[in-house]
C-alpha cells in the first residue's frame, strides 16, 4: 500500500475533509499500517511531512482532533463527576436519616 501511495493520499485525506468520521477512520488506517515498527511506513510519513506538507497542515489537523477530544472527554468526566457527588450526597443524606 505504501507503494502506491497510500500515504500521501491518507494524510492530505485528513488534512482537507471536513468529515470527522473519514479522519478518524484514515487516522485508524495510518495506525495500523506504521503497527509493528513498519519503517517503510515511517519513511513514508516522514517523506510527506519534509517534501509535501511544509505548512503542517496535518499534524495541525490531527492536533486539532486530539483537543476536541480531550474537551469531549474532560467534559464528559466532570458531568460523571457531578453526578457522583450528587449521589454521594444522597446516600448521606439517607443515611442520616437512618440514624435518626
Amino acid at each position: 500500500m505504501v507503494e502506491r501511495g497510500c500515504i500521501p493520499f491518507l494524510c492530505k485525506l485528513i488534512s482537507q475533509s471536513q468529515d470527522l468520521e473519514i479522519c478518524e477512520e484514515a487516522v485508524l488506517v495510518c495506525i495500523s499500517m506504521s503497527i509493528g515498527g513498519n519503517i517503510l511506513t515511517q519513511n513514508a510519513f516522514l517523506d510527506y511531512l519534509v517534501q509535501e506538507d511544509s505548512d503542517n497542515k496535518f499534524l495541525l489537523t490531527i492536533k486539532g482532533m486530539l483537543v476536541k477530544q480531550f474537551e469531549l472527554t474532560k467534559k464528559y468526566l466532570t458531568e460523571k463527576n457531578a453526578k457522583l457527588e450528587l449521589i454521594n450526597k444522597l446516600r448521606k443524606q439517607n443515611e442520616a436519616k437512618k440514624k435518626r
